[in-house]
Parts: structure tokens; sequence; C-alpha cells
């Protein structure tokens, strides 16, 4: 059985530029879609989208999901296929890249199907405060 491809893309954020392309401010929406691509009939039992953060680095980890939906159930025929997303970020926490921990923004999707390792991708981002 082919793994289906999946690919995750954010709308536009605030900067469309650069670097500041995957940056987004706290207190405002991420949205964006999920494509996935099947090479044959996939039957899984759905597609699951979410929008989180977690922590890297030392000490204990965190991690918490501010949307988690499945977006699909059921069967995904041979073609591309489109699922949206949107979710409002919190005031906190932001993006954070220091010497001992790290706080990674994140969406992720994947596709559940039984008695098989689950086919999934994440796709970074970084919450900032606007400036002023």
């Amino acid at each position: 059985m082919a793994t289906p491809a999946i690919e995750i893309e954010l709308d536009p954020g605030p900067w469309t530029e650069g670097e500041w392309v995957d940056y987004r401010l706290a207190g405002s929406p991420v949205s964006g879609r999920v494509r996935i691509r099947a090479l044959e009939p996939v039957r899984c039992r759905g597609v699951i989208v979410s929008v989180g953060w977690h922590t890297e680095g030392r000490g204990d980890t965190d991690r918490a999901a501010i949307f988690e939906g499945i977006v699909h159930q059921g069967e995904l025929p041979v073609g591309e296929h489109e699922f949206p997303f949107a979710a409002h970020l919190p005031d906190n926490p932001m993006s954070y890249t220091g010497k001992y921990i790290k706080i990674v923004w994140e969406v992720a999707a994947r596709i559940d199907i039984a008695m098989r390792v689950d086919p999934h991708l994440e796709r970074t981002f970084f919450v900032t405060l606007p400036w002023q």
C-alpha cells in the first residue's frame, strides 16, 4: 500500500517576506489547509489536524493543543484532497528559543489508519507579540 503524501500550507500572516513568512501574532488567527495526495484509495478512520505548542530541551516537557479536529472521516479516494483548518492563537506562550528550553508552535496532520503506522506531518511556525 502506497503511503499518501501530506502537505500543510499556512495562509499568509501579517508578514509575507523572507524569514518572517512563518510568523503569527499572539491573539490572532492561524489558518491554512492540509493537502493529501492519495495514489490509491486509503481506508482511514479520519484525518486529524491539531494546532498547539510543545517544549523541547532540559527538564520536563509540556504541550498543549489549542485546536484539534477531525477534518475528514472515511475513505480517501485516489486524487488530491484539501482540508481547511483555522484556530485562534492565545496571548501566550510565545515562541521562544533559549539555551535550555524552546517553545515550539506547530500544525500537525495525521491520517488515522487501522493496523498501520499513521502517516503524519508537522509544520512549525512562530508566535510573537505585535511591535509597537
